[in-house]
């Protein structure tokens, strides 16, 4: 099992999600530190795309890639205007 460590908005974006999923193997974990909160995420690579979705301190629920992309996309960074 491999377990590798990103910043969202810093070293990963949303999207690289699907990269990791399609580099990985069933079992392996991406841990992802959110912006401006003290929390991670940690995803853990399971089969016909889908991932576990565990956030520190909360409980873990398989999603889809694509739902695990739209609930790292809700934390990203928004732009000063």
């Amino acid at each position: 099992m491999e377990i590798v460590q990103y910043r969202l908005d810093k070293d990963f974006k949303p999207y690289d999600l699907t990269t990791w999923y399609d580099s990985t193997e069933p079992g392996d974990m991406a841990v992802i530190k959110l912006p401006n909160c003290a929390c991670k995420v940690q995803l853990i690579r399971d089969s016909r795309d889908h991932v576990c979705w565990w956030p520190e301190g909360g409980r873990s629920m398989t999603i889809s890639v694509e739902n695990a992309i739209a609930r790292l996309s809700m934390f990203q960074l928004r732009p000063m205007s």
